[in-house]
């Protein structure tokens, strides 16, 4: 609902399409470098998704692609199940919000967010009546007669969500839209953005490299690596299982070990680790002779200073390298001992207090099978 207390969908008086996507073994290269290499998902209609990953992954270039903002190599992109790859941005029924939003620096915010009716020789009255709907739709009716300069970073990508909605789109696409603002606002926009979504029914493509920021908002994340897929699937089901250790590690909250298969048996292997550290892992099935990486959760692992207080089935000598208080958690970082893997345990502030004080030297890390997944390498 808006302020007005109207139903999103039914605004403008009809209900906005959904938007449905696929991409097919699509790819982009510029001159010999492969930034988007074959890669294929598909975005439910009306659904939030997040390309998550580093700096150079190749995630904006496929929101580029989608857009029509560049030219495909090879590969399909389907839209509403009507092939769009060769057809013109305005063709598509999308619609991007850019980075730095873009907003024209001469024009007020109601004449910045008409501004594609004004091309499209739509009477000013009546321009003007939507745009003021839009912006009432992301809160900023009361800024209408406002220039851009005068706006915070906040209120001026509000003024671009509402540019971006005017042609009702079937799929709105975000380049990373939070990456501007201050950590508190950007905490309050991106459950603006979710709001919005839901209400508005839309498909959102959203870029981003916070992994935070990802989890909170998308229904389906799909992590990049290298111009190609790592991972997709629910924020839930990547941070719970990911696949590979680069997935665990990006998405943050795990510890990744290794180690040497020494015996395997009704689903539970038995690798030789780091310092000769014998660690029990679920596997769920058979494994290649060899080293395997598998994942512990930092919330998982159990500290204490003699090893006989500890129940789990794996339990590691380490020692404390540092330690950073975080509000509500402390997050430790440790160090295998006679070795150089490090690795992180996160726990509560009220649980630091109660075991700090025997936790000086030398400390012990446990954990039990069932609390470690198996990665696939790389």
């Amino acid at each position: 609902m808006n302020s007005a207390g109207v139903s999103i969908s039914t605004l403008f008086g009809y209900t906005m399409p959904q938007g449905s996507i696929e991409l097919v073994n699509l790819s982009k290269l510029f001159g010999k470098t492969t930034a988007v290499d074959s890669i294929s998902m598909k975005v439910e209609a009306g659904s939030y998704c997040c390309l998550l990953g580093p700096s150079g992954c190749g995630k904006s270039t496929t929101l580029r692609l989608i857009a029509g903002h560049e030219q495909i190599s090879s590969g399909e992109i389907i839209i509403d199940n009507k092939s769009v790859g060769t057809k013109q941005p305005a063709e598509r029924g999308t619609a991007m919000m850019f980075q730095d939003y873009a907003l024209f620096p001469h024009l007020n915010c109601i004449d910045n967010v008409a501004f594609a009716l004004t091309l499209s020789g739509v009477s000013k009255p009546e321009r003007h009546k939507r745009a003021l709907e839009l912006l009432d739709l992301v809160q900023m009716a009361d800024f209408a007669e406002r220039m851009p300069e005068q706006l915070s970073g906040g209120q001026q990508q509000r003024v671009a969500l509402a540019r971006a909605l005017q042609n009702s789109p079937s799929v709105l696409l975000l380049d990373e839209p939070l990456s501007a603002l201050d950590p508190f606002l950007r905490i309050h926009m991106r459950a603006e953005l979710k709001r919005l979504q839901r209400e508005l029914g839309i498909s959102f493509i959203h870029v981003t490299h916070s992994q935070e920021e990802a989890l909170a908002l998308a229904d389906q994340v799909v992590v990049m690596n290298d111009g190609a897929i790592s991972q997709q699937g629910s924020a839930r089901e990547l941070f719970k299982k990911p696949s590979s250790s680069f997935v665990a590690k990006f998405i943050g909250g795990h510890n990744v070990f290794t180690g040497a298969l020494v015996s395997q048996e009704d689903g539970l292997a038995l690798l030789r680790g780091p310092a000769d550290c014998f660690l029990e892992v679920q596997t769920g099935g058979a494994l290649q002779e060899g080293i395997h990486n598998f994942s512990v959760r930092t919330d998982q692992i159990t500290l204490a200073k003699q090893r006989s207080e500890l129940e789990h089935g794996n339990c590691v000598p380490c020692q404390i390298v540092n330690h950073e208080f975080q509000g509500i958690n402390v997050r430790l970082d440790l160090k295998l001992k006679q070795t150089d893997v490090l690795f992180s345990v996160i726990v509560p502030d009220e649980q630091y207090e109660a075991i700090a004080a025997g936790l000086e030297g030398e400390v012990w890390a446990g954990w039990n099978s069932d609390q470690s997944w198996l990665l696939k390498n790389g």
